[in-house]
């Protein structure tokens, strides 16, 4: 999964510490989401791109991969002046990340 343009905003408004805290940002709401969940990984793959590897079903894995996106979807972060809206994209085209 990564994030939409939003990083990448971030940078031009902020530079790249800007863009770092809103990573960081998305990343905590992400950890938090999915704390519960028993062996899970998650490893940024890019500069806007995550992976998360865990023990579940494909089912449950596309069931927590929604509800990372409609988390995403009703989150407004504020860094300084500026306020950004990350959305989270899911799927399987590696050649984006």
């Amino acid at each position: 999964m990564k994030i939409n343009h939003a990083l990448q905003v971030a940078s031009l408004l902020g530079g790249s510490i800007v863009e770092q805290q809103l990573f960081n940002a998305v990343q905590s709401l992400i950890c938090s989401k999915v704390k519960h969940l028993t062996g899970l990984m998650i490893s940024r793959l890019s500069n806007n791109g995550f992976g998360i590897i865990a023990n579940l079903s494909i089912e449950d894995s596309v069931d927590v991969a929604e509800g990372l996106a409609n988390l995403l979807d009703q989150q407004t972060i504020t860094i300084g002046d500026h306020s950004f809206y990350p959305k989270l994209i899911i799927g399987d085209n590696n050649e984006n990340l």
